[in-house]
């Protein structure tokens, strides 16, 4: 009965709609290409749950009006991964009078999948003149969803976000500024600027990885100051081809202290070592002629809680290629 309601209420709305700019959102659940029976649906508006139904035939559909604001569509079924997917009234054109947008909904099976929920956004894009649902981040939406009610914030996240961006750029990281027009791109669905960065960025990484590769296979174990950066900064990985130097060693850094510290803090860190000089001591942990050795100690130390863990080139106790 209450499908049937919700049917009568969306004809309902489109009668009383007219000469309205409307869409009409049509839903239909899949999985392997298959349609699902048993669906079920909940729609919120502004934090409102406004319809409710169980789908025997996996179809919904509602009408989406410009004064809605932000619309919470939440699909579920037994043994499946669910889905959110975020609708927000204010990025939409509404240009034609009545439209019809449909939304295929492939759901995975829930033991085969490592995700506990799928969350999307349907963005507007200008350039395609078309709707799509994007995947986004769960996290990062829920942030999102903290400033909902304040455009202006939005609007901060994203100039910061840009900002931040273009100067990770010009100092060479554009691993790290691609985070960032990622964020700039959610507070900001379907903005044509971070859309073309990004997709600038997923090039000049493919282009420096490429690069870094040719270098290495012509100079095989060369690992210099600019790629010893690129290795702490987490766009190197691994080096194939090492050449062991056994008087070049390599310790991962944990911090230098000019005055008294505290040893307690470093006693769970393997192959503890300090070094004094005349003004500060240095820690390290561990001490390696292979590089890879050190980046694997590096990631465990950052997962013990130094997150400024980074490795050092080093003949004896001085820093080479500082």
């Amino acid at each position: 009965m209450k499908s049937i309601v919700l049917t009568l209420l969306s004809m309902f709305f489109i009668w009383t709609c007219t000469g309205q700019n409307v869409y009409e959102i049509t839903c239909t659940a899949f999985a392997k290409g298959r349609e699902l029976n048993n669906v079920n649906y909940q729609l919120t508006m502004n934090d409102k749950i406004v319809a409710e139904s169980k789908s025997r035939g996996g179809y919904f559909s509602f009408i989406l009006m410009p004064d809605d604001g932000h619309v919470v569509l939440e699909v579920s079924k037994k043994d499946y991964v669910p889905k959110i997917i975020h609708l927000r009234t204010s990025n939409y054109p509404f240009t034609n009078e009545f439209e019809i947008q449909d939304i295929d909904l492939e759901f995975e099976w829930a033991e085969n999948s490592t995700a506990t929920q799928q969350v999307g956004e349907m963005i507007w894009s200008d350039v395609i003149d078309a709707f799509s649902v994007i995947k986004v981040d769960s996290v990062l939406m829920k942030v999102k969803a903290g400033y909902e009610m304040s455009e202006n914030k939005l609007g901060q996240i994203y100039s910061r976000s840009v900002e931040d961006g273009a100067e990770l750029l010009s100092i060479g990281m554009p691993v790290q500024a691609k985070k960032h027009f990622e964020i700039a791109l959610l507070s900001k669905p379907g903005d044509e600027h971070a859309l073309k960065m990004l997709k600038d960025l997923d090039k000049m990484i493919l282009e420096t990885m490429a690069s870094d590769k040719k270098i290495f296979e012509s100079q095989p174990g060369i690992v210099d100051a600019n790629m010893i950066d690129k290795i702490n900064r987490g766009e190197i990985t691994e080096v194939e081809n090492i050449k062991i130097d056994k008087n070049v060693i390599y310790r991962v850094q944990l911090g230098a202290f000019s005055k008294n510290y505290d040893p307690a803090k470093f006693k769970e860190v393997a192959e503890f070592k300090e070094i004094p000089y005349d003004d500060f001591t240095r820690c390290f942990s561990g001490e390696f002629f292979d590089i890879n050795l050190a980046i694997i100690r590096k990631k465990e130390m950052v997962a013990k809680g130094f997150n400024d863990a980074w490795i050092v080139k080093m003949m004896g106790n001085e820093r080479i290629g500082f």
